[in-house]
């Protein structure tokens, strides 16, 4: 669960990963090399997800686990993150209902879940 706080949300990415609790599950929802700095929160545990293998996942940190899978059948079991991530991939999924049912279905209740998108 992300740490609520009164006064405001976490307006970026490291905010909101800075506030995760140790041991937390995140995603990286097509992943290409890794789309943040994984080294910068050893804390969690990420699942980087892509349906093609990048040769940049040989070099993740110990944290960090690749796995090979796309975003319409997203390889995890219900509630398994407590924050997905989908940086700049959304828009290259070619189901984007079915995978924005899947990113729901695999964000716990109570998690979060970050897209960004080019303009």
């Amino acid at each position: 669960m992300i740490k609520e706080s009164p006064s405001k949300s976490p307006l970026s990415l490291g905010e909101l990963m800075g506030e995760l609790p140790a041991g937390a599950t995140v995603l990286d929802l097509g992943c290409g090399g890794g789309t943040f700095n994984y080294a910068q929160f050893p804390e969690v545990q990420i699942r980087a997800i892509d349906e093609r293998i990048d040769e940049k996942v040989k070099d993740f940190t110990p944290n960090a686990r690749f796995i090979q899978g796309v975003a319409s059948a997203i390889p995890a079991r219900d509630g398994a993150f407590h924050l997905a991530i989908v940086n700049f991939a959304f828009e290259h999924f070619p189901d984007a209902v079915a995978s924005l049912r899947e990113v729901e279905r695999v964000t716990r209740d109570g998690g979060c879940v970050w897209i960004s998108m080019p303009n």
